[in-house]
């Protein structure tokens, strides 16, 4: 889970978000077999309508949000916790 701060500044709407999408996020970073690179590689990007994770491809997993919070709260989880 997300670190406090981070879970506070979401909406409440948000906040179901992203736990909505928090399991396939979270077995994708797994799967990606990059760890510790994770973090530097991926960049909250916009498309402007849809905010998601990208290495300057697609989006990572297909995962986009109308919240650049959203996003940015996913890739602080993976930073926070994936390497864990």
């Amino acid at each position: 889970m997300v670190d406090d701060g981070t879970w506070n500044r979401l909406s409440s709407e948000e906040q179901r978000e992203y736990q909505a999408l928090r399991p396939r996020f979270i077995q994708a970073v797994l799967d990606s077999g990059l760890l510790d690179e994770w973090g530097r590689k991926f960049l909250v990007k916009s498309d402007g309508d849809f905010s998601f994770l990208s290495d300057g491809g697609p989006p990572f997993a297909a995962i986009k949000s109308k919240s650049a919070a959203v996003i940015a709260a996913l890739h602080s989880d993976a930073v926070q916790n994936c390497n864990r």
